[in-house]
């Protein structure tokens, strides 16, 4: 019987595209729903899909990363992101920023939400999205 040898190199890009791939499916969903529900005029609803396909974009990114071995890590998926490179913690800094209006609205503490904050947020999570979807296909192709 010959033993089988996977590098570990191999085996962490396996299974970090793997969780890439679940959590940019979800993320592209939230998209979507947050793109439909602005244009229902829905848009405290748009504006917690669109934070959420953040969000799953963010896991996406720190799942095929180093960080996601660390035993010790931040809770905060923004934290997280923010020890993966310095391009991702701009990205983070970005979504930080958004997290206190989410706040805001779910609590109530916002009476009238501004329709082209969402649209901005709207604006972000695609750029993310797609920046998160090339460096798959960077490792898809690695690999």
């Amino acid at each position: 019987m010959v033993a089988q040898v996977v590098s570990a190199t191999t085996r962490f890009a396996r299974g970090g595209v793997a969780k890439q791939t679940t959590f940019l499916a979800k993320a592209s969903v939230l998209l979507s729903d947050a793109i439909g529900q602005y244009q229902r005029g829905e848009f405290e609803d748009s504006l917690e899909s669109a934070y959420r396909a953040g969000l799953r974009t963010a896991g996406a990114r720190v799942a095929a990363s180093p960080v996601a071995k660390k035993v010790r890590k931040p809770n905060s998926v923004w934290e997280q992101l923010m020890l993966v490179d310095e391009q991702s913690a701009q990205w983070a800094r970005q979504f930080l920023t958004y997290s206190r209006i989410r706040s805001r609205v779910a609590s109530g503490l916002t009476d009238n939400l501004d329709t082209g904050v969402v649209q901005e947020l709207i604006s972000l999570v695609e750029s993310f999205l797609d920046e998160v979807e090339q460096q798959l296909e960077g490792l898809a192709h690695a690999a």
